[in-house]
């Protein structure tokens, strides 16, 4: 894990069993490192997760649609990755 999400110790995080997230959604993403951060931290911790939803921050925004898409093409094909 990188940066921002390194040594991550929240009590309420820590208190959320890693099987009962099932949905991740990020509104604004804009796929800078704390948002690929994020996305690193879920994809590899959350064990139960079903479905990623990234809404842009601007939805023209192509670099942040191709970050978006790449994470799609790393996360498990049983999960439901929808880019708006």
């Amino acid at each position: 894990m990188l940066g921002l999400m390194q040594g991550v110790s929240n009590p309420c995080v820590n208190r959320v069993s890693r099987q009962s997230i099932k949905v991740v959604e990020v509104i604004g993403f804009d796929g800078l490192p704390f948002d690929s951060e994020f996305l690193e931290y879920a994809l590899d911790y959350f064990v139960g997760l079903e479905r990623i939803v990234l809404s842009r921050y601007v939805k023209t925004d192509t670099e942040a649609k191709e970050r978006a898409l790449a994470f799609k093409s790393r996360a498990s094909p049983a999960i439901d990755f929808v880019i708006i």
